[in-house]
């Protein structure tokens, strides 16, 4: 069997499973903070449980489903993922380096055949966007350059006039100052310069506009056939049409809460102007 279905495989199902769990304590009605503490975990453990940055421990799915008051063949099928996704993890440890390779090859390949890249990014400025000191500074700072993006994965960051792009980042991702301010305002003033190209929108969701979706993980839509969701350790790429589609929705209700155009460009421009009076 090939190393790459096992690693996709697993990541899909650690994804579902953290989607389930958050399902369940929003059905419930609890929130985040009481919700951990009826579990005896803090919030912060349980906000990573459901944004898939942490993998839940069998006991951790038991005691989850008992707070939310899930039925018991829910409780069993959960638990029974949970094992499973473990076991799975486990061995794809082993197979890692291989698969991780193989991955970016098809990477690489929806990257040169899409016409349409669409990108949210909630931590980090896109990466077509980044300058070469921002991604310098990533990369000397820890992270894989590998784990930068999906794109600069397959090997293509370039913002190819044959293509079109909407790139979306909370106004959160450009205020988490990488290297320094000076870094960052020019990082800044290089979104305003290429948003002005004619192929690219470039979207800004600002602190100060309220939200009624939520998103805290990176994803990037290849025209309608794929998208990839970054996670650790290695993007998950899913090319069923009911999880492209539902990341589509997901797309379009983000839109709607970004500036775009000139609005967008001013929203850019404060935040550079803020980096530019840092000492």
């Amino acid at each position: 069997m090939s190393s790459v279905p096992v690693i996709t495989r697993t990541a899909q199902e650690h994804v579902r499973l953290s989607q389930t769990l958050r399902g369940l304590r929003t059905r419930s009605g609890l929130g985040g903070t009481e919700a951990g503490r009826r579990a005896g975990m803090s919030q912060s453990k349980l906000s990573k449980i459901e944004t898939c940055q942490l993998l839940p421990t069998v006991d951790d799915v038991r005691k989850l489903c008992e707070v939310y008051a899930a039925p018991e063949p829910e409780r069993v099928a959960l638990v029974a993922a949970a094992t499973e996704v473990r076991e799975d993890s486990q061995r794809a440890r082993v197979v890692l380096p291989r698969a991780a390779g193989k991955l970016r090859q098809r990477l690489g390949r929806w990257e040169s055949a899409a016409t349409l890249l669409r990108d949210f990014q909630p931590g980090m400025v896109v990466d077509v966007l980044q300058t070469a000191a921002y991604a310098q500074a990533l990369t000397t700072g820890g992270l894989d350059p590998a784990d930068v993006s999906s794109s600069e994965a397959a090997g293509s960051s370039s913002l190819s006039p044959a293509k079109s792009f909407v790139l979306i980042m909370t106004e959160g991702a450009l205020r988490w100052q990488v290297s320094s301010p000076t870094v960052m305002f020019e990082q800044l003033d290089w979104i305003i310069e290429t948003s002005r190209r004619p192929n690219v929108r470039v979207g800004v969701i600002p602190w100060t506009r309220a939200a009624e979706v939520f998103c805290s993980h990176a994803f990037r839509l290849y025209d309608t056939s794929a998208v990839v969701v970054e996670t650790k350790p290695t993007p998950v790429p899913f090319t069923e049409q009911v999880d492209v589609s539902a990341y589509e929705e997901l797309f379009a209700e983000l839109e709607t809460l970004a500036s775009f155009g000139n609005e967008g460009r001013r929203e850019l421009a404060r935040i550079s102007n803020e980096y530019r009076l840092l000492p």
